[in-house]
């Protein structure tokens, strides 16, 4: 395990770099072994299990407060529309970070997307954080559109861009787009801004096409300060809370493109010599007789089995031998289905033609009538 300073709540803790056995390095915020839950251990009472349990999610969990301090201006979230092992709700909270990737913040889990759980969940979100975001973006849930300003009194609501934009071409017309006024760009020599009627720049934070080609046409060689947000910047997060990629910039190119090597000439030898098993028998034994040696060179450890023991640890509890809390029962969550799927109009036709029809009691033959309606009468 390698040690790093860190950034923390006090500035005092340090961040864990685990590798794993196939090199694969993650992050793990460092806590106190007397903050950390012992493996087995046992609580007095409910109280005392939840104390002990907050208190460490309140230090571990610094990557997420982190992010939500610096990119918690605007937040969306949502429940998932399936429920998952346990039969609950997940609920995530997501931001963006200055690589334009979606963050984790906060989640939870709930048994049913009501307003009651919605509350519980954004106090809870509040107490954790400390602070409300600026805009909340959620989609047309009438649950949460409840919620919200029962609990973030000072943020603004906002709807899904995705399913307003699905919505645009019915709604707007095309004509729209060719507006001149609708695109206008002014540029203020005196006060060196430029606004583009587009407002590109107040819903995504940097200039639109419109503006770079105005300062582009004045010979501008370098974007204003004031429309480079502080969001954007590279040094935002400190290094060590950045993802494996960002991290580790030295990366071992020279490995991945090795890796790249193999796998093209291996598909390159499967192709040419698809047609003679002599050559592909001969490629599977050079292969298996290689594979003992990587297994006697890297024991194999079984990866799934590798994760359960770091989460054991890392949580300090272990599964227990048998489960006497068993998941709750009745979840349903809107999108889930029915477990019946729609019939199309061909196959309702299709069932209707093979049903034997019925005898009309008046004229005796099977068209398809009956004696209230026969057109014989």
């Amino acid at each position: 395990m390698i040690m790093v300073s860190g950034l923390t709540k006090d500035d005092d803790a340090a961040i864990d770099i685990v590798e794993s056995s196939d090199g694969t390095k993650f992050f793990i915020p460092h806590v106190d072994d007397d903050i950390k839950p012992k493996l087995h251990g046992k609580f007095k009472s409910l109280k005392e299990a939840e104390a002990t349990y907050r208190e460490y999610a309140d230090k571990s969990d610094e990557v997420a407060r982190r992010n939500y301090q610096e990119f918690g201006d605007v937040i969306s979230f949502d429940g998932t529309f399936r429920t998952n092992l346990h039969c609950m709700i997940f609920v995530p909270f997501l931001a963006v970070d200055n690589h334009k990737s979606s963050v984790v913040v906060g989640s939870a889990l709930i048994n049913g997307e009501t307003i009651d759980n919605f509350t519980w969940v954004l106090r809870a979100f509040l107490g954790c954080h400390g602070k409300q975001p600026v805009f909340i973006i959620t989609d047309q849930c009438a649950a949460m559109r409840q919620a919200i300003p029962l609990v973030f009194t000072e943020s603004k609501h906002r709807l899904c861009m995705w399913h307003i934009m699905n919505k645009v071409p019915g709604k707007v017309s095309v004509a729209l787009k060719h507006n001149p006024e609708f695109n206008r760009v002014e540029r203020n020599y005196s006060e060196n801004t430029i606004d583009c009627q587009c407002k590109f720049f107040i819903r995504d934070g940097y200039l639109c096409r419109h503006a770079l080609a105005v300062l582009v046409n004045d010979k501008v060689d370098r974007i204003l300060d004031r429309y480079i947000l502080r969001r954007w910047t590279t040094d935002l997060i400190p290094v060590q809370m950045q993802s494996a990629h960002v991290r580790y910039k030295e990366g071992d190119t020279e490995k991945e493109n090795s890796i790249r090597d193999v796998y093209t000439t291996v598909d390159g030898i499967i192709s040419r010599a698809r047609n003679d098993k002599s050559l592909i028998d001969k490629l599977r034994d050079i292969l298996r007789q290689f594979k003992v040696e990587v297994d006697t060179k890297i024991p194999y450890d079984d990866p799934s089995q590798q994760k359960k023991d770091a989460i054991q640890e890392h949580l300090g509890v272990a599964v227990p031998d048998e489960v006497d809390i068993l998941p709750p029962s009745g979840i349903r969550n809107k999108g889930c289905g029915t477990g019946k799927r729609l019939i199309s109009a061909s196959e309702k036709v299709q069932k209707s033609s093979k049903k034997p029809k019925r005898k009309c009691a008046k004229c005796g033959q099977c068209a398809g009538h009956d004696s209230r309606n026969c057109p014989n009468v």
